[in-house]
């Protein structure tokens, strides 16, 4: 996953959640969570304490590239193994959802 490369020093793991009910407040939820997480990006940033690695199950699916952060190396160890394991790209083409090996 990257950690030993990509965490840098000690750090805060948080998960931001809004709980709805219909798809109208999700419509509201969404935007205000988001940006919410966006001003505690940018704090970190502005003390030079933002680390660039992601925790899969707190990712968000609609916007953070997961498996991209964590390190070039990791991502070819992963390609690498999925020419192995699956060389006709059934997981990344026929099952829905969940985060692809990036191209």
């Amino acid at each position: 996953m990257g950690m030993e490369t990509s965490i840098t020093a000690n750090s805060i793991l948080f998960l931001a959640v809004a709980m709805v009910q219909t798809p109208e407040q999700d419509a509201f939820a969404y935007p205000l969570v988001k940006r919410w997480v966006e001003q505690v990006k940018e704090y970190a940033e502005s003390i030079d304490g933002m680390q660039d690695w992601l925790y899969l199950n707190y990712a968000d699916g609609n916007s953070q590239d997961v498996i991209g952060s964590y390190g070039a190396e990791n991502v070819e160890r992963i390609r690498n193994a999925s020419a192995v394991y699956d060389p006709t790209g059934v997981f990344q083409r026929l099952v829905p959802g969940g985060y692809k090996i990036p191209v």
